[in-house]
């Protein structure tokens, strides 16, 4: 169960969070049903809908666990009566952040696949690439979309997300958690990298080698600064959302389906 805190540290933890309600305003009205009102039935552009749905729905997953990993903190190292224990501050901040990394992971395929539909791109295409290359979804579809629409909104947003340091550091936790071994943080206690143990130095007589035994390996981040750049990930990743959902607006808009400031979808026949 969550612990609560006095006012002031939680609204001190809420403003670090992707704000959920405003999200949720712009998509509940983007009803699939709705949407595909004025469309053709072989028409893709209203399979954009659910998609969307289910980005926002998993980037308030990667909120709610993104939520967690300071609450912890806070716990661990300030609130608990057992407090401070950094060693159960820095177990269960990892924890969390690496579950915000694979949840924003897992929302930026279900993104892809809107922009795929609410561009009409060529989905057989990019899913037999992705088969043959055993890569990412959105990898390929801002790959489509920088050699083929360059200057449109959309592949601007998606170029601007996957060049930011944040999200390039929250894609290599992921993959690495996924496909290696997860980043290793400070206050562990010893961590070891995998690979030799043996080091390479150099002599009068060419290479040595040493094998220094109880000394472990150096961590690559403390827990604060990998919590630090999922938050930020997990904003720009929110800011990126938000803008697609104006783009995708904007072409309900075109085929007479408004989307009201008040939330609610009229369509204009």
């Amino acid at each position: 169960m969550r612990p609560r805190f006095d006012d002031e540290t939680e609204a001190s933890i809420s403003a670090k969070l992707p704000d959920p309600e405003s999200l949720w305003r712009r998509i509940l009205p983007i009803n699939p049903d709705v949407v595909a009102f004025p469309f053709e039935p072989g028409d893709r552009v209203p399979l954009a809908a659910p998609c969307l749905n289910d980005t926002a729905t998993v980037l308030n997953e990667a909120r709610f666990a993104l939520e967690e990993a300071y609450v912890r903190l806070v716990w661990h190292r300030v609130k608990s009566p057992d407090a401070p224990n950094e060693y159960a501050a820095v177990f269960f901040g990892r924890f969390y952040a690496c579950d915000v990394a694979l949840r924003l992971y897992a929302a930026g395929e279900h993104l892809a696949n809107a922009i795929i539909h609410l561009l009409e791109l060529d989905f057989d295409k990019i899913e037999r690439d992705a088969e043959k290359k055993r890569c990412s979804l959105q990898s390929l579809v801002a790959k489509t979309l920088q050699q083929n629409m360059s200057d449109h909104r959309v592949s601007t947003l998606v170029a601007t997300l996957g060049q930011s340091p944040e999200w390039k550091k929250v894609m290599d936790v992921r993959n690495r958690w996924v496909h290696h071994q997860p980043p290793m943080v400070s206050g562990y206690g010893l961590v070891f990298m995998r690979g030799t143990s043996w080091k390479e130095f150099e002599t009068e007589k060419g290479k040595g080698h040493e094998l220094t035994v109880g000394g472990g390996d150096e961590p690559e981040y403390t827990i604060d600064e990998l919590v630090e750049f999922t938050r930020a990930a997990s904003s720009r990743f929110s800011e990126t959302l938000d803008g697609i959902l104006t783009t995708y607006v904007q072409i309900l808009s075109g085929h007479g389906l408004k989307i009201s400031d008040s939330g609610r979808s009229v369509l204009h026949i």
